[in-house]
């Protein structure tokens, strides 16, 4: 089975061919991987890009598969970072480190007024003069004491 990489430059292509094996005797399933690394550091599948893989079908056909890989080897650098490091990588905007139990709700860090309460005293008292409205605009006869 072939197998298609990204070679050094956009146009070269470089072609890795494997034997294809099965993992049990009796299997109609045969495998073939890339990812192997070279003694130099450098894997077969560190490149972004485009990758092939060449199967032959039971007819005896070859069928092209394609898989993107676009992850530089460095974004999975999972070490932590000081946080004095990250607020000075930050710069220039201003960042406030805290750790997730050092966080407290803070009522004095809130400014201004909640608009929302404002907005409700406001619609109750539309409502209010909207019934007084309604009663004086209504029909009321008059009483009539019994004698």
């Amino acid at each position: 089975m072939q197998f298609v990489a990204p070679g050094d430059t956009p146009e070269t292509k470089q072609v890795l061919d494997r034997v294809a094996t099965r993992k049990e005797p009796n299997s109609p399933l045969m495998t073939a991987a890339i990812g192997e690394v070279a003694p130099d550091g450098m894997g077969e599948t560190d490149r972004s890009g485009i990758y092939e893989a060449w199967p032959v079908t039971n007819a005896g056909e070859p069928e092209v598969r394609r898989f993107a890989l676009n992850v530089e080897p460095s974004e999975g650098e999972l070490s932590r970072v000081e946080p004095k490091v990250l607020i000075a990588n930050l710069n220039p905007v201003k960042a406030e480190f805290r750790y997730a139990d050092e966080y407290s709700y803070e009522l004095s860090g809130l400014s201004g007024n909640n608009r929302s309460l404002l907005l409700m005293c406001l619609l109750i008292a539309l409502l209010l003069a909207e019934q007084l409205v309604a009663y004086s605009a209504s029909y009321h006869p008059a009483r009539v004491a019994a004698v």
